[in-house]
């Protein structure tokens, strides 16, 4: 059972060869919260919603035309059925201009959980990455490059800012103008992360600032948060269906964790480890060109030459 329309006008689909574009006969385009629908070749096509991320005007063309950008799941390999996500472009084109502004506007209103009708205008969204170049194997500017079309197709407008040393990321959030921005995209491993973290709750608007979205694209040795965002939301583990959750923009609280000791205090989204673990995890930054083998390599190292560790519980 379909659900019920929410918006119904002419349109007419844009098919394309590789000289130019050809529509097909003119049909009643029909838009439901969760579809949208159109029959193409006396064929019935639907649209699912959840995997479109924007729409624009269809600029190559003179006609009154406008384009859909989806990222459906597909499993490809002959093996592994490897899940990701691909662009595909829906080309359709209106009677008048009009029709065609009715449409982008009821397609942005509806990603957006909207009325097709509101009166609140379509702005992009504008959000601050964050990118660590030497996280993991050094692959976060290449990373950026991969997405940075998804944000495009979704109208999100971004501001980068690397890091260059250890920390960095902490300090700069503390002074960041977070009224500007809609969101934060870390572009890095686990501790880039902690550091941002930890840099949140250093500023004197904390319970404010902790509160602005925060998305993960891992980068990093370690992407344990990313990984486990990405499970929850079925996703694939990959930049592209971290940049395309980042894009649907939709959000779920996360719990913290604080570790007080002495006069230092420490925000946690993991895990707290102490002695061997976490020698194993600073010390081997050493190793960092190993990539992904730096923490096993070290560990076996620190196992040949075990150290006493003593503590207190209380």
């Amino acid at each position: 059972m379909l659900d019920p329309v929410i918006f119904s006008q002419e349109i007419i689909s844009l098919a394309r060869n590789r000289r130019f574009t050809v529509p097909s006969l003119q049909t009643q385009g029909i838009l439901t919260a969760d579809t949208l629908i159109w029959i193409e070749n006396n064929q019935k096509h639907i649209l699912e919603l959840k995997d479109v991320v924007g729409v624009s005007y269809l600029p190559e063309s003179s006609l009154a035309g406008f384009v859909v950008y989806a990222y459906p799941l597909v499993r490809d390999g002959i093996l592994w059925k490897k899940r990701r996500r691909v662009l595909k472009k829906y080309r359709f084109a209106c009677p008048d201009n009009e029709t065609r502004s009715q449409w982008i506007k009821a397609i942005n209103n509806t990603l957006r959980g909207l009325p097709v009708d509101s009166i609140y205008p379509f702005l992009p969204r504008h959000l601050h990455v964050l990118l660590n170049p030497a996280s993991g194997k050094k692959k976060a500017r290449k990373i950026l490059q991969q997405v940075r079309s998804l944000w495009e197709n979704s109208q999100i407008q971004i501001t980068v800012t690397e890091t260059s040393s250890a920390g960095e990321a902490e300090k700069f959030i503390q002074t960041l103008v977070l009224d500007k921005i809609d969101g934060l995209v870390i572009i890095g491993g686990d501790g880039t992360i902690y550091e941002v973290i930890n840099g949140i709750m250093k500023r004197p608007d904390w319970e404010t600032a902790i509160t602005i979205p925060i998305g993960i694209i891992g980068a990093g040795t370690g992407n344990g948060l990313c990984k486990t965002i990405l499970d929850l939301a079925g996703e694939p583990y990959d930049p592209i269906g971290a940049a395309f959750l980042i894009a649907k923009g939709k959000t779920r609280p996360l719990d913290l964790a604080v570790v007080q000791q002495q006069r230092c205090r420490y925000y946690s989204l993991l895990s707290l480890s102490w002695g061997f673990i976490s020698d194993v995890d600073i010390e081997s930054d050493r190793l960092r060109y190993l990539g992904s083998w730096k923490n096993t390599i070290y560990a076996i190292l620190r196992i040949l030459s075990l150290r006493t560790y003593k503590g207190r519980l209380f």
